[in-house]
């Protein structure tokens, strides 16, 4: 995962590909820059489940599971994200 520099300005976002190797992040990913903003795009596959202190680095976190019936966010991972929440 690409670390953010957080001494700029620019809100920054991370993206969370979690979609089983579909291509949903294409969308978002152009959705999120075309709104303005500055994302970093994590895949799950790759890098494993960013921890609730990487993703408090960011300004926001877009978790793109893909398509309800075939990927959710398991338990473990909710908890991660209820502490970045938090």
């Amino acid at each position: 995962m690409q670390a953010h520099d957080m001494a700029g300005d620019e809100p920054a976002i991370l993206f969370v590909d979690d979609d089983n190797a579909a291509t949903f992040e294409t969308v978002y990913e152009e959705a999120i820059t075309g709104a303005g903003y500055f994302a970093i795009t994590t895949d799950v596959a790759v890098d494993g489940n960013p921890s609730a202190a990487e993703m408090g680095n960011y300004d926001a976190v877009v978790w793109n599971c893909g398509p309800l019936a075939t990927q959710t966010i398991g338990a473990g991972v909710q908890g991660g994200i209820i502490s970045y929440l938090d």
